[in-house]
This record gives structure tokens, sequence and C-alpha cells, in this order.
């Protein structure tokens, strides 16, 4: 609203129509702005819970992995962030090697 004010003189009457016209414009973005802080306040309560679940997901003792490993497809979520020691010797044969494009890199 101060912003089209100040584009006049101050002296002028400002109209009915320039203050809708102003409204329609700086309510959208008024609203917009505080879905946007609401956003990020769920989002910060999100990645706390988070960091709290691995954090105590860490601290867990350690379990002794042997044979075959204990989680399975639909178990998987139950193990996340949990330490584990486990002995054996490294497959080499399923090793898989990922290539990076460098596209745009130095």
């Amino acid at each position: 609203y101060t912003l089209l004010v100040a584009k006049f003189n101050m002296r002028e009457k400002v109209t009915f129509r320039t203050k809708v016209i102003a409204t329609a414009i700086l309510a959208p973005l008024t609203a917009f702005s505080f879905k946007g802080g609401g956003w990020q306040k769920r989002r910060s309560e999100e990645k706390a819970r988070e960091i709290e679940l691995r954090r105590k997901s860490l601290e867990m003792e350690k379990f002794d992995v042997q044979g075959d490993l204990p989680w399975k497809q639909d178990t998987y979520q139950d193990w996340m962030y949990k330490p584990i020691r486990a002995k054996g010797h490294f497959d080499h044969s399923k090793e898989v090697r990922i290539h990076r494009s460098k596209t745009g890199e130095r």
C-alpha cells in the first residue's frame, strides 16, 4: 500500500480502486509468507525427531552378526542406525563400481 501511495503525489487522495489493487497484490504474498514459515517449523520439528531417533539407535549396544544377516525386507526399518559387529570375509566378486559423470566439474 505504501509503495503504491509513494508513487503518487501525497496531496492526491488515494482512491478506493488503488486500495483494492494494493490489497489484491499484497494479501496473497502475506499468506504465502505465513505458509512458508509454517512449513519451516514443521520441517524443523521433523528433523529434530529424526535426529533423536538416530541418536537413540546409535547408542544401543552392538549386535553380533554371525552368518546370514538378521534383517529381511519387511524388518529392514527396525535395524536402521543400529550398530552391529560382524566378522567374515568380504566377497570381492560382487563388487560394483559406480562411475560419476563429471559434466561441468573441474
